[in-house]
């Protein structure tokens, strides 16, 4: 369940992550693919008000 007060704001922010990366993400960059979707999922759990439990 999803708790965040601001459910239209959280989807555009979470929207506007995922398709951001394509522009600056390069695979020899310093984050691998694994990392940022790790950090990505735990960015985009918070934002919509949901604990994260890795």
């Amino acid at each position: 369940m999803f708790t965040t007060h601001y459910p239209r704001e959280a989807s555009t922010a979470v929207i506007t992550m995922c398709t951001g990366v394509a522009q600056w993400f390069q695979p020899d960059g310093p984050m691998t693919p694994e990392e940022l979707v790790e950090r990505y999922s735990e960015i985009t759990t918070m934002a919509v008000g949901r604990p994260v439990s890795f």
